[in-house]
């Protein structure tokens, strides 16, 4: 990045001085905290729900990826039954918040969750109610 700085001299004269902003390179490696709130057990979803903090001070934010397995450690469930979503980080960086959830089995999650989540923890969707294909054998 490109910063323009102009200097005064005691005789009144100014000068145009270019230098760049040095960036400092984030760390990947670096700890995460991961706090949890609102904690919910949904009977009825058969799913527990929640808010995630995430704090990530001298780092990009965290993948979903690991943000799973870190959940599912945290709480003692299986990494694929694990969803987190909805994760916005706050400006300036370094927290970010979302929601996850974690399902009993994977019948459930099946059932309840939207397709493009299924697809995005590798969860084969359930096939359609209406296939067209079944209805061409009746006309």
């Amino acid at each position: 990045m490109m910063m323009m700085t102009l200097l005064f001299e005691a005789n009144g004269n100014a000068h145009m001085h270019a230098h760049t902003q040095a960036f400092f390179p984030q760390d990947n490696s670096a700890p995460v905290t991961i706090r949890t709130r609102k904690f919910t057990v949904n009977r009825l979803l058969s799913r527990r729900q929640f808010i995630v903090d995430v704090l990530h001070p001298s780092r990009p934010p965290v993948s979903r990826d690991e943000l799973s397995e870190k959940l599912a450690k945290l709480y003692k469930a299986d990494k694929a039954r694990v969803v987190p979503f909805g994760f916005k980080t706050h400006f300036g960086g370094g927290r970010s918040t979302g929601f996850a959830l974690i399902y009993e089995s994977e019948e459930t999650q099946k059932k309840f969750e939207p397709r493009y989540r299924l697809v995005r923890v590798s969860c084969p969707p359930p096939p359609p109610l209406f296939c067209p294909a079944s209805l061409t054998m009746y006309i």
